[in-house]
């Protein structure tokens, strides 16, 4: 059986994880994350913290597999500190380009790199939009 098929046998696509057949996949979860930050928040906001959840979460994932040593649920240390640096890089080029102030990206970066290290199922649906929040709070109200 190749990619994306179907399997007859047991009435489940092949290319989803096994804990998302009887779930809603994570890339759903993502897409409508960033769809409802990019509806409510302003769009430098919405813009950073979906490629906070899109970047940081991504190379979260890929050092945790490769490099991840330091076990803590279902995280490792390594994968969030990738989280946090990869995040931070984007802040400071935001920053740079006059799309948000130093402090609120740097709430932002802590604020999704903490929803990261979580053993949530959909981490990526909040992750967007609690970095949305804390950076439009430290935008707005701080």
């Amino acid at each position: 059986m190749g990619p994306n098929k179907y399997d007859t046998k047991n009435g489940k696509y092949k290319q989803l994880k096994e804990s998302e057949n009887k779930r809603i996949s994570s890339i759903v979860m993502l897409l409508a994350g960033i769809f409802l930050t990019l509806l409510i928040f302003p769009v430098n906001i919405a813009s950073l913290a979906s490629m906070f959840t899109l970047f940081g979460d991504l190379f979260a994932w890929c050092t945790g597999i490769t490099l991840g040593r330091i076990k803590f649920s279902d995280k490792t240390l390594e994968g969030s500190f990738a989280m946090f640096i990869t995040c931070l890089i984007l802040s400071v080029v935001y920053f740079k380009l006059g799309l948000v102030s130093f402090f609120a990206g740097l709430a932002g970066v802590i604020s999704v790199t903490l929803v990261e290290a979580t053993p949530l199922k959909d981490d990526n649906f909040i992750m967007t939009i609690t970095g949305a929040i804390v950076m439009a709070l430290f935008t707005y109200v701080v």
